[in-house]
């Protein structure tokens, strides 16, 4: 199975065009011109603060935007298929039908590579479901920090990914966790995307990226938008 999926995602493999906006800013960084899209303006341009900071490491290594996006995005991609299969790996059934689902899928085929950060998105949703469905209810202190720690890096990655982890940490903390020690265990958890955000609002004065500004509420109908 894992050596069909290296298969699959490799003949599919690709880099978008938006992965340059986020390896602009990247290039920017590592010669000494700031986090910017444009020298000396200050934008946050790129969607994916965490993937940018991962991208630009493996950037700083290979010299080449392109092998860079490239190579972090197959090593996670696999990452993840691996962690699958070994979570699996005693149930044949389930690691068949899903390891079928996942290559069937194209949405996360071709958003295995792409330069994006997808496949960090797929490694978080996949840390996250096996720490919960693990546990053992009520969950301990432990469980609670460590999923909202998955979940508040998750957010670091995307901001909007964080509607796929807040029922469960919702229910969590209100069915076991009403007192402030929770939503403390919880905050704590979060630090890394409340940290960004404070650096955000900080380096370019606003606390989301400028496509969010660019996209939502702009007076331009939803129909126009897709027409």
């Amino acid at each position: 199975m894992m050596v069909m999926s290296i298969a699959v995602i490799l003949q599919s493999a690709w880099i978008s065009d938006d992965a340059y906006i986020t390896l602009r800013t990247s290039d920017n960084w590592l010669n000494g011109y700031g986090l910017t899209w444009n020298a000396g303006e200050r934008v946050q341009t790129y969607t994916h603060p965490l993937w940018m900071v991962l991208l630009s490491g493996v950037f700083l290594v290979v010299r080449n935007g392109y092998a860079a996006a490239m190579l972090l995005s197959l090593i996670v991609s696999f990452t993840v298929i691996a962690v699958f299969l070994y979570e699996q790996s005693d149930d044949w059934a389930i690691l068949l039908l899903g390891g079928g689902v996942l290559l069937l899928s194209k949405a996360f085929v071709d958003y295995s590579t792409s330069g994006l950060e997808n496949p960090l998105t797929h490694f978080f949703l996949l840390v996250f479901s096996i720490v919960l469905f693990r546990s053992e209810f009520p969950v301990s202190r432990r469980t609670l920090f460590t999923l909202a720690l998955v979940a508040g890096c998750a957010a670091f990655n995307r901001f909007d990914t964080i509607l796929f982890f807040l029922p469960a940490i919702l229910y969590i903390l209100s069915s076991h966790f009403k007192s402030a020690r929770g939503i403390g265990l919880t905050v704590l958890g979060f630090l890394p995307f409340i940290l960004w955000e404070i650096f955000a609002v900080f380096y370019y004065g606003f606390p989301f990226p400028n496509t969010a500004y660019a996209k939502l509420n702009s007076g331009i109908t939803t129909h126009l938008i897709f027409a």
